[in-house]
């Protein structure tokens, strides 16, 4: 596969960084004050979309939303530091999960005892979210893979990336497999199916890798940015040096 031309870290927009970094980190607050002011919501079986049912749910929908725009802002941090194929399917894998967070939160889930005749097209709406939140495991997989392929400065993050991708699509089998073992009998949400830490476990990875990408890319903007600065110098006083002894 013949790669692009890769794009210098130089590059690296700032202020969406910094955006996607307060996405992720919003979410993770707001996620926890809507546990707070919400305690009726059962964290072992309820999914957390639950959350933004109620006078409190605008709480957990600010938190959908924040998600969404950072997802949105990393897509834009990576846009240009991609170089393969395989790494542009993980920026658009970014991009579906920041469609699926806005989505989680632009339209609100009907709650999981709903007989399936009196669900709402909002609900319906609302129930793709989840499906398009998978596209960060794939994404973390595939950025783990492409970016530090041919970028030094992205090479000596490759630990913390792999251990990202690790955490996100563990993450998303521990649900998956949570949801087979304890729907096979019911095939229904309730009390007696517990995946609700599950798919809070989830959503947390989900921010934190959000979280820890953009950072990288922070630092790694910032290391670049220090040493062509110091390239630079060691130029002109390499270039006064030599009109000097001229």
């Amino acid at each position: 596969m013949t790669p692009y031309t890769p794009s210098s870290p130089t590059r690296i927009r700032r202020a969406p960084a910094r955006v996607a970094v307060l996405g992720g980190a919003l979410f993770a607050v707001l996620f926890v004050v809507a546990h707070l002011v919400q305690p009726e919501v059962d964290p072992s079986w309820q999914p957390p979309s639950e959350l933004a049912l109620g006078t409190a749910g605008w709480v957990m929908i600010a938190a959908f939303l924040a998600l969404g725009i950072g997802c949105a802002a990393l897509c834009v941090v990576l846009a240009n530091q991609v170089t393969t194929w395989p790494g542009r399917i993980g920026v658009i894998a970014v991009a579906i999960a920041a469609v699926g967070c806005l989505i989680g939160g632009a339209f609100t889930a009907d709650p999981v005892t709903t007989p399936p005749g009196e669900a709402t097209l909002t609900g319906a709406i609302h129930s793709l979210g989840p499906v398009l939140l998978d596209g960060i495991p794939v994404a973390a997989v595939l950025l783990a893979i492409s970016l530090p392929r041919h970028s030094a400065h992205w090479r000596r993050a490759r630990p913390v990336l792999i251990a990202g991708a690790a955490c996100t699509v563990g993450a998303a089998l521990l649900l998956t497999v949570s949801m087979g073992v304890f729907m096979s009998e019911t095939g229904q949400l309730g009390p007696d199916v517990p995946i609700g830490w599950q798919g809070r476990f989830l959503l947390l990875a989900v921010a934190a890798w959000v979280v820890t990408v953009a950072g990288l890319a922070l630092s790694i903007h910032r290391r670049a940015r220090a040493g062509a600065a110091g390239a630079a110098e060691v130029s002109a006083r390499s270039t006064l040096a030599t009109g000097a002894s001229r």
